[in-house]
């Protein structure tokens, strides 16, 4: 019998699993809103081994989960994590916009997500410049600007590149390999 490990954290796609542009995926709200109820009393919250049961449902891009004492939604799920010592964090590796930006879309979807618990690529591409300390040439969105204020760019010595087309023309690229 495997060892029981403690879960510490769960990542949860955002674009194309709970909203697709300014769109919802059908049910991925109340996937994160509803409560569960249980068929028994849990003695784990969090079960080892997890598996789609005999004729589970799919709810907004969620499966039923089935552990051996319990059945769960995934609604109970995610409302217990949130509760418990798990962190939930939901990514995306979209580059188009910044993060208080997602959040609003999210917001006018009627999704309960709070700042904190997103992750984009951007904010993994500002903790990486922070981390080495570079001055990048931000070849960014204009909409995702506002992820990097206050990162020195002057003189750069590093590039960051997200999805920007208008900056994908031969003076620019031409600078940003000098």
């Amino acid at each position: 019998m495997a060892a029981r490990r403690a879960l510490k954290a769960v990542l949860v796609d955002l674009s194309g699993t709970l909203h697709i542009e300014d769109a919802a995926v059908p049910g991925a709200q109340e996937a994160l809103k509803r409560q569960a109820i249980l068929q028994v009393q849990l003695t784990n919250m969090f079960p080892l081994e997890m598996k789609q049961p005999t004729g589970a449902t799919k709810l907004g891009g969620f499966m039923e989960l089935e552990c051996k004492s319990c059945l769960l939604t995934s609604e109970f799920y995610f409302s217990r994590l949130r509760g418990a010592s798990v962190m939930v964090r939901f990514v995306t590796n979209t580059t188009k916009e910044s993060k208080q930006d997602l959040l609003e879309r999210l917001k006018k979807l009627e999704f309960d997500i709070s700042e904190d618990e997103i992750f984009t690529s951007l904010t993994a591409a500002r903790n990486l410049v922070e981390q080495k300390q570079v001055r990048p040439m931000l070849l960014v969105d204009d909409r995702a600007l506002p992820d990097f204020r206050e990162i020195q760019t002057s003189d750069p010595n590093a590039v960051v590149i997200g999805l920007a087309p208008e900056h994908f023309h031969y003076q620019i690229l031409n600078e940003a390999f000098r």
